[in-house]
Parts: C-alpha cells; sequence; structure tokens
C-alpha cells in the first residue's frame, strides 16, 4: 500500500512491475485523479485506515509523516496492517541534514505550516523502534529531492511551482529565463547533494524497517 499516494504514480509504477498496490490519500482531487487510472483507491487518513489487520506485506510512505499530527499513532497503525516480515519504506525531510545547518528556518524542506512535524535520523530511527519496527537499510540521496531543495533554499520565489501557484503575470521571455536559471542552480547544487549523501546527511532520508519480531 502506499499511504499519501498523491495522484498514484508510484502505484502505476508497481502495477508495470506486477506489483499490484492500493493508493491511499485523504485528498479527493488526488484519489479520483487515481481511479481515473485505474488504480485501487482509498480516500482516508493516517492512523484511520479501514483495514483489517496483517493486510499488506509492505506499506510506502514517501513526505507523509511530517503532515501527520500524531506519528506514534500512524506508525502502530501501520504495523497492524503488516504481516509478519512486512516490511516498511519510508522518507521524510532530514532536519540533521548539511541543508537545514546551512539554511536554518529558510530551508525550503521545512516547508511551515504543512509539515507538522520534523525529524532528525536518529529521532525517527527511534521512534520507530517505539511502534515495532527495526530499520536495516538508509538511503540519503533523492534525485527529485536534495539538489532542487538547495536551489529553492537559495530563490524561494523562483521555484517554477511556487511562481505557478502565485499566478505571476510574466513574459513568456521572462518565464522561460527563470526557468533556466533555476534549473541551472539544481544542476549546480548536484556535487554538494551528493556530498552530503555520502556523509549521510542529505535533505531526505529514506529507512526500510522490518517489524521486530517479538512485537
Amino acid at each position: 500500500m502506499d499511504i499519501g499516494a498523491g495522484g498514484g504514480m508510484l502505484s502505476q509504477e508497481m502495477h508495470r512491475n506486477g506489483r499490484p498496490s492500493i493508493s491511499l490519500d485523504f485528498s479527493p482531487t488526488a484519489t479520483q485523479i487515481a481511479a481515473c487510472e485505474g488504480l485501487p483507491t482509498v480516500r482516508a487518513y493516517a492512523p484511520d485506515m479501514p483495514f483489517i489487520a496483517q493486510s499488506f506485506s509492505a506499506v510506502v510512505m514517501l513526505h507523509v509523516l511530517e503532515h501527520v499530527e500524531n506519528p506514534v499513532d500512524c506508525l502502530s497503525a501501520v504495523r497492524q496492517l503488516l504481516r509478519p516480515g512486512g516490511k516498511l519504506f519510508i522518507q521524510v525531510t532530514n532536519a540533521s541534514s548539511w541543508q537545514f545547518l546551512l539554511f536554518g528556518r529558510h530551508w525550503s524542506a521545512l516547508d511551515i505550516p504543512r509539515h507538522l512535524v520534523h525529524f532528525r535520523t536518529d529521532d525517527l530511527e527511534d521512534l520507530l523502534s517505539t511502534c515495532g519496527f527495526h530499520v536495516v537499510r538508509r538511503k540519503f540521496f533523492s534525485l527529485r529531492d536534495n539538489p532542487a531543495s538547495v536551489a529553492t533554499s537559495l530563490l524561494p520565489s523562483w521555484e517554477p511551482a511556487v511562481r505557478a501557484a502565485r499566478e505571476t503575470h510574466e513574459s513568456s521571455v521572462g518565464t522561460a529565463l527563470k526557468n533556466f536559471l533555476y534549473f541551472a542552480l539544481v544542476a549546480l547544487s548536484f556535487p554538494f547533494a551528493i556530498l552530503e549523501a555520502v556523509a549521510m546527511a542529505g535533505s531526505t532520508v529514506l529507512l526500510e524497517a522490518v517489524l521486530h519480531e517479538d512485537k
């Protein structure tokens, strides 16, 4: 199951690779998009998920836990839904990253007020352990997120999605120029993003966790 699936892009890819999944999201727009793609879709809010215990062999939560009011309740509910030996793949922004140390409150990945909670890697691992999980793998690089968060922190008003949301009245030349400069900055940020990931201090952390055998 993909919790916080949005329009179901990950679920589509999983279906194409022979791994059927359920897309779960609280947004009616997102669930409608996923349903239109022919995906099994449920509109619900974690932790109030309408499934019986041990329904799934794996659960994916990409940038979901930051938006949850009670992470303990959410992860405990996920644990109940996993079968013995089940896996949880969870990704969050990393508050122990170099980017957070560098940009502080201006770091774009803080995303306040949409993000209700921020996690350092060690704190997230402790939380997972408390909720019955054991972390078996860590990844500190996201091609989509890490370089872009550097660029957006430096030039927040130039991020294309932000400009589109503001409906700024720019000329086509102005829009093209700002897009070019923004994505050039993203490209220039790759070496730094790779270096911080190698140092296990990337701006995102993806943890693979399994259920504790004694839980």
